[in-house]
């Protein structure tokens, strides 16, 4: 009887992460097929290569899988043009986000930035 234990738990410790890891790929896999329409969308809508970046994440126990459309900044018009495209090949568990840049300003008096002293 111990020897039966024994061997499932080692049967255990072997399938258990070989199953996990198959798991992974799988979505892996699915997220990059998403990833592939939603590049082809936005260059199907533009007519060629844009400065769309597409970035999908595969869907966890958790969470749902995450589509971000976004560029730089001067270039919105691009993602406005798209994401209706991209939204319609977007599958269920996956949502979609469009993201705008974050607009960094500068201080409008360079002397009041402080300057560092030389450390050696």
């Amino acid at each position: 009887m111990g020897a039966v234990l024994v061997g499932l738990v080692v049967i255990g410790i072997v399938a258990l992460p070989l199953v996990l890891a198959v798991r992974l790929d799988r979505r892996r896999e699915a997220a990059d097929q998403v990833a592939a329409r939603a590049r082809s969308a936005v260059r199907q809508r533009l007519g060629g290569e844009a400065f769309v970046t597409v970035d999908v994440s595969a869907p966890t126990f958790t969470q749902h899988g995450r589509v971000v459309l976004s560029a730089p900044t001067g270039y919105d018009w691009m993602v406005e043009r798209t994401w209706s495209a991209v939204a319609a090949g977007v599958p269920a568990g996956y949502d979609l986000v469009v993201s705008r840049p974050d607009v960094v300003s500068l201080p409008s008096n360079p002397a009041a930035v402080p300057t560092l002293r030389r450390a050696a």
